[in-house]
């Protein structure tokens, strides 16, 4: 059993197929792991959330696939600042997490809170990295949605300790507070790029 998180490829391969595959047990092993928050943000975080990226840029040299309308220029300043806006959501749902074993019952914890949001939103990145690919992503990613919730479900009651009768009503908020937080830190954002954007060309 890892005793820190994982920091090798291989290691992270292992520990997003773990969670496809077993994620209870995988939860167990991440309760127990000793990480800090800068361990879990580098390299797993940042790995994993640079998957979407490098498959729009990917699609776009191999396929000539477009994610971004606009000038050719564009397309690096708006994979960048997407990235960016990934990563203040992830930190931001880590505070909600911890806010919600708080006020329901669990245990507060920084560290584990940062653990539930990185390694339950694991196949969510995996899913958008493939979501670049008409039609079957589209359903790959819908999947992987699915799953980041019930792997959502599982850590958070684990690792954050939530009392059984909590752990439904703790989750959805969580959940209704992570869709908030999209909309606001990452969709909004991007949909004002796009008409500044359209404005200057």
């Amino acid at each position: 059993m890892s005793v820190t998180s994982p920091r090798t490829p291989a290691e992270i391969w292992t520990r997003a197929r773990n969670i496809a595959l077993s994620p209870t047990k995988e939860w167990g092993v991440i309760s127990e792991e000793q990480a800090t928050r800068r361990s879990i943000w580098v390299p797993y975080v940042l790995v994993l959330t640079a998957l979407g990226p490098l498959a729009v840029v990917i699609g776009y040299a191999v396929a000539g696939f477009r994610t971004v309308e606009g000038p050719v220029w564009l397309l690096p300043i708006s994979i960048l600042v997407g990235w960016a806006l990934t990563l203040l959501q992830l930190y931001l749902l880590a505070f909600v997490i911890e806010e919600a074993a708080q006020k329901f019952g669990g245990r507060p914890d920084r560290v584990q809170a940062l653990k539930v949001a990185a390694y339950s939103s694991t196949l969510g990145y995996i899913g958008h990295a493939v979501g670049v690919i008409p039609y079957v992503g589209v359903i790959f990613m819908l999947v992987c949605s699915v799953a980041s919730l019930y792997s959502l479900f599982v850590g958070n009651y684990r690792l954050m300790k939530i009392p059984q009768a909590q752990r439904v009503i703790a989750t959805v908020c969580i959940l209704g507070a992570a869709f908030f937080l999209t909309v606001l830190v990452f969709y909004v954002p991007m949909v004002l790029i796009g008409v500044i954007i359209n404005i200057l060309t």
